[in-house]
């Protein structure tokens, strides 16, 4: 135990048999074993350490709280990838078959065109096509009817 100055010799003997005296005095031991209990109140909840405490617990849970949103998201994130990748290779199948139906169709075309004969057609469906539209051209004035009756009157007669 050290000596102090302002203890006067009663205040000395009361901390040597008490181990603290009456003003306030204390001995190293006293000390030692109220430390303690005196640590432990700076942790109170009003106290800077409580407070301290407090926060550190509240920034806790706020990460655990971030970190759960993230990881939600990165799930959602993870679905989305996948429901696209999905529909990309829907897409992308029926863009394949959509281009065998076009080269099937192409490869029809060029066996037509290829044939000796593709000259010849072309004009018989254009003729055709011509006689079509004045028919229908006969049809919308009404003339039709009567022109099929002379030609039937015509065929009667060479027969």
């Amino acid at each position: 135990m050290k000596q102090s100055k302002a203890a006067t010799a009663g205040e000395l003997r009361q901390i040597k048999q008490q181990g603290a005296s009456d003003s306030g005095f204390y001995s190293h031991a006293a000390f030692g074993a109220q430390l303690p209990a005196m640590v432990g109140l700076y942790f109170y909840k009003k106290e800077p350490g409580g407070i301290f405490m407090d926060t550190l617990e509240k920034t806790r849970k706020q990460i655990e709280d971030s970190t759960d949103a993230i990881a939600a998201s990165g799930r959602k994130l993870v679905e989305v990838a996948k429901d696209a990748n999905k529909q990309m290779a829907e897409v992308a199948g029926k863009f394949r078959e959509g281009s065998d139906h076009l080269a099937h169709a192409i490869n029809k075309m060029m066996a037509l065109a290829d044939r000796h004969d593709f000259a010849e057609r072309v004009n018989l469906t254009k003729t055709l096509v011509e006689s079509l539209e004045r028919l229908a051209a006969l049809e919308k004035q009404g003339t039709l009817d009567k022109v099929l009756a002379a030609l039937d009157t015509i065929q009667v007669r060479r027969a």
